[in-house]
């Protein structure tokens, strides 16, 4: 079968976390069946499993309950839909549409950027999608770059020029010449490496783009791996680590791919902040607090489902920038940070020390 509905390891995680949060207890259990027919139904759908997905998604879950939110709400099994790595963009588009036209359907939470796409060409207008974990919304033309605006019933959180913000803040912080990047060459591949912004501030900071767009499909670590290879080949001195499958830490471990950077000399800078820094990559900055962006999301879907009155979140805490450095792989490249970079970081991690506690935990 193509779906994978809940038959990955760490979908046991989240059914455990559902069934905590969500199942009634035995005296609620007792309520009438005109409450429970009050039950608003959500769908899921994701084109693949990877760690950023589960951990946002996780997080929502948690935020809808600090809400209250918990007993009035539905996650059946059978609408929660994560899709094989190798399925096609025709199998995630019949599934969109499956969804949109299912009447017991309330509200979609769509996870990435191809589940997104594929709702949004099977959109009926009417149904709720709230967009999560979406790279470059403007660059898929989910959002009008000119008015801003979106489908109707599209929810999604965006920064403006966040991709842009985040380049500009690599090519200071480490002094880049040379920076490698890689990607699979299709519309989604591009933006899930944001590349459109890196060579836009290649031109303004004067630091020459490498581009490895041979990627394969399901961005697999043989893949990347051929990518990382010739990019240290092609003499960069700094590597981008974008939101690609060999980099998922609940697929395979990557800290092979980070040694090889390093052992060559070359610096590392992560799209996905503070979890990647941990492990190893040498600095990172994430743009929104997760916490922060799952009260955003939650309350977006009380909001959209009637559940919890409209509310202006513009000047909400979505927008809490976390510079993070890791001290261990600094030392590996015999780098040494001026104090100011240290006094600006939000979160600095050495292993080496007895304990680490890192200013801001998000993780």
């Amino acid at each position: 079968m193509l779906n994978k509905r809940l038959s990955y390891y760490s979908r046991m995680q989240l059914i455990l976390l559902c069934m905590f949060l969500f199942i009634p207890t035995v005296t609620q259990a007792q309520t009438s069946l005109t409450q429970k027919s009050t039950l608003k139904t959500i769908a899921y759908l994701e084109s693949s499993t990877y760690w950023e997905y589960t951990r946002i998604y996780l997080e929502t879950l948690a935020k809808l309950k600090e809400l209250g939110l918990q007993d009035q709400l539905s996650f059946p099994a059978d609408l929660y839909i994560s899709q094989d790595k190798k399925a096609s963009k025709e199998d995630l588009r019949k599934e969109a549409a499956a969804l949109m036209a299912n009447p017991r359907v309330d509200l979609i939470l769509s996870m990435g950027t191809a589940a997104t796409s594929a709702l949004l060409l099977e959109n009926n207008n009417t149904t709720p999608i709230i967009a999560f974990a979406v790279s470059d919304p403007i660059g898929m033309g989910f959002i009008d770059q000119e008015t801003g605006k979106a489908a109707p019933n599209l929810t999604i959180h965006y920064i403006k020029n966040q991709w842009n913000i985040l380049f500009r803040t690599l090519s200071s912080a480490l002094s880049v010449k040379k920076l490698g990047i890689m990607y699979n060459d299709t519309q989604e591949g591009r933006t899930y490496s944001n590349v459109t912004a890196a060579r836009e501030v290649g031109r303004e900071q004067g630091f020459t783009l490498i581009e490895y767009p041979y990627i394969d499909a399901e961005e697999s670590t043989e893949s990347c791996t051929r990518g990382i290879d010739a990019l240290i080949k092609a003499g960069i001195d700094t590597f981008y680590v974008p939101s690609l499958n060999g980099f998922d830490w609940d697929n395979k471990d990557p800290r092979p791919l980070i040694k090889k950077l390093h052992s060559h000399g070359v610096k590392t800078f992560a799209q996905e902040g503070s979890l990647q820094v941990k492990h190893g990559i040498l600095m990172g900055l994430a743009l929104t607090n997760t916490q922060s962006l799952a009260r955003f999301y939650a309350y977006k879907i009380g909001e959209k489902l009637q559940l919890l009155p409209p509310k202006n979140l513009t000047n909400d805490t979505i927008k809490t920038p976390t510079f993070t450095i890791n001290l261990v792989a600094a030392k590996t490249l015999n780098l040494d940070f001026p104090l100011s970079l240290l006094v600006a970081t939000d979160e600095i991690f050495d292993d080496t020390l007895p304990e680490v506690k890192p200013i801001i935990t998000d993780y």
